[in-house]
């Protein structure tokens, strides 16, 4: 966390309203933890539901530092963290990802 509202919490809240969180992530090939680490995700979550359904706002650029994929791709979205499946935002790219 980099940032918070000062503001009282609410009882059983998964984040304050307003917490902000900087990332830098690796992005690897596969879920296994010995996988290859093929570029980083970087960026801001910012905790954005005042009720018990957690939703972030994402600001998140993927960096594919090698493979055929080499580039970037950032999404910029609301992202409602309790639904199972959802899309978010592909707002630009470099590389392979230029034009998303």
């Amino acid at each position: 966390m980099v940032a918070s509202a000062n503001a009282t919490g609410k009882p059983n809240h998964p984040t304050t309203f307003g917490a902000t969180f900087a990332i830098n992530d690796p992005l690897t090939e596969g879920p296994e933890i010995a996988s290859n680490i093929i570029g980083n995700a970087q960026g801001l979550y910012l905790s954005s539901s005042q009720d018990k359904n957690l939703t972030l706002v994402m600001y998140v650029d993927l960096g594919f530092t090698s493979g055929k994929f080499k580039g970037s791709s950032s999404m910029f979205s609301r992202n409602p963290v309790i639904d199972g499946d959802r899309e978010l935002a592909v707002v630009g790219g470099r590389g392979m990802f230029r034009f998303a």
